[in-house]
């Protein structure tokens, strides 16, 4: 949920939402699947996360759920997708 939407909600300016959310420590940036970047779903990136776990290679990885190696190496340590999404 962006600032323009909290602030319909509460009746106040995507401005003011935005400011006192900073100004408490709270993103309002869309993370994980909710980006409207993303490509692949967060069960998928968790699922990958587990493979490496339980000792799969990058490659295996990769393989078994038909994604490039490199966003694999991305989920696994943690270079990308590392906050939570929250779902509205």
């Amino acid at each position: 949920m962006g600032s323009a939407e909290i602030g319909k909600l509460i009746g106040r300016p995507p401005g003011g939402v935005k400011s006192k959310a900073e100004r408490v420590g709270i993103a309002l940036r869309q993370l994980g699947e909710m980006h409207h970047s993303a490509k692949y779903s967060d069960a998928l990136v968790e699922q990958a996360r587990d493979f490496a776990d339980i000792g799969f290679t990058r490659r295996q990885i990769a393989r078994k759920i038909n994604v490039p190696e490199y966003a694999v190496d991305g989920w696994i340590n943690y270079k990308c997708r590392t906050g939570i999404s929250l779902k509205s």
